[in-house]
């Protein structure tokens, strides 16, 4: 155990101690299960620390006219209002890191809604007239209502940098 120290990650160290400290307390079955638990916990836990977004600056490759060209760094990058915002999403997603990606997607490109709003908006029926929907739609009109710099219209997702998409997490 002393001598793979330095062979190992810090982490793999812990789950490799922590197994044969198992092993000698509870036997060599439930040690290694044990083990085996403490592992997971631990990728699960590695895994959702890495995957990160942030936004880039990435241009269109395409081979446009002089015009065209104009009208799209205008309009589509322009520097204080874009149309079009690149996000690259770098390391793993899976399902303990996917609502993590979405929350950092919706508040890079200025996407925000309470929980009081979520609520409301899932809780009414749209075929009944009830108290939430009522509600629903005075929210509605509440979110219509406040001064919003315009969102992007088009929003890119570089994934070139994400190694690892789990199927659990494409739902």
């Amino acid at each position: 155990l002393i001598d793979i120290r330095e062979k190992l990650f810090l982490m793999e160290y812990l789950v490799l101690l922590t197994t044969f400290v198992a092993i000698q307390i509870i036997g060599m079955d439930f040690g290694i299960l044990f083990g085996v638990v403490v592992a997971v916990i631990d990728h699960v836990a590695s895994t959702t620390r890495i995957s990160s977004l942030h936004r880039v600056i990435k241009r269109s490759r395409a081979v446009w006219s002089n015009d065209h060209w104009q009208i799209l760094q205008l309009h589509g990058y322009h520097p204080s209002n874009p149309k079009i915002i690149t996000l690259e999403l770098s390391g793993p997603v899976f399902f303990g890191s996917s609502q993590k990606v979405m929350d950092e997607i919706m508040e890079e490109i200025g996407l925000s809604v309470s929980e009081d709003e979520i609520r409301s908006l899932t809780d009414a029926s749209p075929h009944a007239s009830t108290h939430i929907s009522g509600l629903r739609r005075n929210s509605m009109k509440r979110i219509q209502a406040k001064p919003k710099i315009s969102l992007p219209r088009y929003v890119v997702i570089d994934v070139s940098e994400m190694h690892l998409l789990d199927a659990s997490a494409a739902t």
